[in-house]
């Protein structure tokens, strides 16, 4: 917006009397019946638009009040404004390909400022943009709670009316519906290191971006076991492994095979009268904690008791329990 004041050669403080002279030595001096050089009409334009505003009490109230306020908005989101967000998501990480570096795909949903609008949310053409009713044009929402003889001050948070700014726009974005933002789904190849499980990553700069003076915020990327039905990890990347056995293996001892974390089928020696719950430990052989170290493997038994017994079956466990009378 224009400088009217400078365009009269006048002082922020003049008078009614002091902006009337200067515009008619002004006007006297470049009007275009007078002055007949280049540039000289557009001269008077600004000087008779100047003279208009000033001289009207209302009109140079607002114009005084034009730049104040924007400079306001700007210094107040400076000072008071929120960075973009963070995105935090959990992946889950198949047991055996946590064993190796692997590069896996991941998508995510994330919140990028509307092109359209430069996340503003809208436009005001030259016209100073409306305090936020809602937060005062604080871009917070804060209320005043008495207390007996006190006065509590209460902070709920960015307000969500006019997205921390403080204001709002005579013209509404149509894109973005006034939100100065979108939700956009990204796909990223990420490369996941040895011993990612229950592991959190930051990865700045992949997070959400609603304003676009600053940085995007970071991707945190949480890693978990996938769901199956044989590994489970501990807080430690320990490994277990759970194994049933029929009640008669647990009693006589047997040997049993099952799948390592390099997928390779091991023989594990059972040993006789086998508690259900009780456990077998292996040293390291785990999943990793980090490139150097790993967990231990361990097989937790589980007494699974058979649906159904053949004739032969039955005659046999009732000749034991004879046996024991």
């Amino acid at each position: 917006m224009a400088d009217y004041y400078a365009i009269l050669g006048v002082e922020k403080t003049a008078n009614a009397e002091d902006i009337k002279s200067a515009y008619r030595k002004l006007a006297k001096e470049f009007h275009p019946d007078i002055n007949k050089a280049p540039g000289a009409e557009e001269k008077f334009k600004e000087i008779s638009e100047a003279y208009e505003v000033l001289s009207d009490p209302r009109k140079r109230f607002e114009h005084d009040n034009h730049n104040d306020m924007l400079s306001q908005f700007r210094m107040h989101r400076q000072v008071h404004k929120e960075p973009n967000s963070s995105v935090q998501i959990a992946i889950a990480i198949d047991p055996f390909d946590a064993m190796a570096q692997f590069t896996k795909n991941i998508s995510y949903d994330k919140v990028v400022f509307c092109s359209d609008c430069n996340g503003e949310g809208g436009r005001s053409d030259g016209n100073a943009p409306s305090v936020c009713p809602e937060c005062n044009g604080l871009g917070r929402i804060v209320r005043i709670i008495a207390e007996g003889f006190f006065n509590m001050q209460q902070d709920f948070g960015p307000c969500r009316r006019c997205k921390s700014r403080g204001f709002l726009h005579k013209i509404v974005c149509q894109t973005c519906s006034g939100f100065g933002a979108k939700k956009e789904t990204v796909t990223q190849q990420i490369n996941f290191p040895v011993g990612c499980l229950n592991k959190q990553f930051i990865l700045h700069g992949m997070g959400s971006q609603e304003d676009p003076r600053q940085q995007p915020g970071p991707l945190i990327i949480q890693c978990k076991l996938q769901d199956n039905p044989y590994f489970k990890i501990d807080e430690a990347e320990n490994c277990y492994y759970f194994l049933d056995l029929d009640p008669v293996e647990a009693i006589v001892g047997t040997e049993k095979k099952v799948m390592s974390l390099e997928r390779q089928e091991i023989s594990i020696k059972i040993p006789k009268f086998s508690k259900s719950g009780q456990k077998l430990q292996f040293k390291n052989k785990g999943f990793h904690r980090n490139s150097n170290g790993r967990g231990d493997f361990i097989i937790e038994l589980r007494h699974k008791m058979p649906d159904k017994l053949t004739e032969e079956q039955e005659k046999i466990l009732k000749s034991y329990l004879s046996s024991l009378s």
